[in-house]
């Protein structure tokens, strides 16, 4: 069992986090928005190390029943990706529009205890979408999702536990055992 977002904070009022590839303020947090920083790779891709891959944030939706949503645009501008392989034959419905799915893993990385800062120092943690990440695609992805979402199914799938100190405004999230290995 490994922590990967350790006493995570998350804010009561609006703020704007720093894009680590350019260092100009870019992506605009809500107020009460669990954010932490992500990358994407194709599936069975090897780990990402040091800065050679984009990092972005991801949304952690509580209310959000499916793996992981991305706007088109974000996946090529935020995590230069054009050429996810699609789920054969398969797309879904969410929010009322058909998205399509691609394989790919998503790379969470951890926190510096109490920041919402990235450990450079630590590998980051994988979760393999084998069944697709949902990509909002055309006229209808402009404006949804605003920022990448981590949804309850992805929590669920790898093993994931998803603690939110609501009074202290802290999170945690580590993956816990499996079965075979308690």
């Amino acid at each position: 069992m490994s922590v990967i977002l350790n006493v995570l904070p998350y804010h009561s009022r609006e703020y704007r986090l720093r894009d680590p590839q350019t260092d100009t303020e870019r992506y605009v947090i809500r107020q009460n928005q669990i954010v932490c920083w992500a990358s994407l790779t194709p599936e069975n891709s090897e780990q990402p190390s040091g800065n050679d891959i984009p990092k972005f944030p991801v949304t952690i939706d509580t209310g959000n029943g499916r793996n992981f949503n991305i706007r088109e645009e974000q996946l090529a501008s935020w995590a230069g990706l054009t050429n996810l392989v699609e789920v054969f034959g398969t797309n879904v419905l969410v929010n009322g529009q058909r998205v399509s799915l691609r394989k790919a893993t998503l790379w969470l990385y951890r926190n510096i205890p109490g920041e919402l800062t990235y450990d450079t120092n630590v590998e980051p943690f994988p979760i393999d979408f084998s069944d697709g990440i949902e990509v909002f695609t055309g006229s209808g992805a402009t404006s949804f999702p605003r920022l990448p979402l981590l949804g309850m199914r992805a929590l669920h799938v790898s093993r994931l536990e998803l603690t939110i100190n609501g009074p202290e405004r802290r999170v945690f999230l580590r993956n816990l055992p499996t079965a075979s290995s308690k």
